[in-house]
């Protein structure tokens, strides 16, 4: 397979983001920019320089029919896989790819999907203790998916293959209908704060209803693209003070994978 450089990766991710917000402005779905992401448009007008991925959030209600609607309307080599719409597929947020190429993860288990657009569901969240039994489970996925754990500290590969024991007899999808469960628990409409359960940064991010009720407009890489109205308050939630760049020995992408072109 021919190996997908980092400019190459970039531009595919794009098409693939022009091709979400297409849709989203066509049937009035909401999305907003995330994370990295959000970071990227704030502070670069696009992606983290040393970044390598693409994230939105969409608020729940639109998340749902999202997932259950994007795919009719995409062309043929655009795909969408959720665990709503796929019963195989392990992870509790959707992911927007082009199958004409693969990512290969070296620490988790291979789903079998291209480069891809991650788009998070966007849930009520009533306590950090909520936040926080997401994540519990989240680690016991990810215990469930790892492998090659030779390229892991001892203290890790030791942890996880304790993990995993417990496991054996517990589904992957069993795990991930109870993340889901726990994400829904505060009904979208009636919710006095809204975050990512599924994230790391879950019980530090709370969005109040009325910051996604304006659309605010930022660049990303010579486009425009919604992100929450306070958005500076959401990344010093997440990330304390963004403006100032990591030390340069961090400035690396922290996701573990290699894209290609399928043969």
């Amino acid at each position: 397979m021919k190996p997908i450089g980092s400019k190459e990766l970039r531009e595919i991710q794009l098409a693939l983001l022009d091709q979400i917000s297409s849709f989203c402005e066509r049937t009035s779905l909401r999305w907003f920019l995330a994370f990295g992401s959000l970071l990227g448009a704030i502070r670069h007008k696009g992606y983290i320089p040393w970044d390598d991925d693409l994230d939105i959030m969409m608020p729940r209600p639109d998340y749902d029919r999202f997932v259950h609607t994007f795919q009719s309307s995409a062309r043929p080599y655009v795909r969408i896989v959720s665990m709503e719409t796929d019963p195989r597929y392990g992870l509790p947020f959707a992911k927007i790819h082009d199958s004409r190429t693969l990512v290969v993860e070296h620490r988790y288990r291979d789903d079998s999907f291209g480069v891809y657009v991650d788009v998070f569901p966007m849930d009520g969240i009533e306590s950090t203790r909520q936040a926080k039994s997401v994540l519990f489970l989240k680690r016991f996925l990810n215990a469930k998916k790892a492998k090659n754990l030779d390229s892991r500290s001892f203290a890790k590969r030791i942890a996880i293959f304790a993990s995993k024991i417990p496991l054996l007899l517990i589904s992957e999808h069993s795990i991930l209908r109870a993340m889901d469960r726990a994400m829904r628990r505060v009904p979208f409409d009636n919710a006095s704060a809204l975050s990512v359960l599924c994230s790391v940064e879950a019980p530090r991010m709370r969005i109040p209803p009325e910051w996604i009720r304006s659309v605010r407009l930022a660049s990303f890489e010579n486009r425009l693209c919604p992100i929450p109205k306070n958005a500076e308050l959401v990344l010093s939630q997440c990330y304390g003070d963004f403006w100032t760049l990591p030390p340069e020995d961090q400035r690396h992408s922290h996701h573990d994978a290699g894209a290609f072109w399928k043969n």
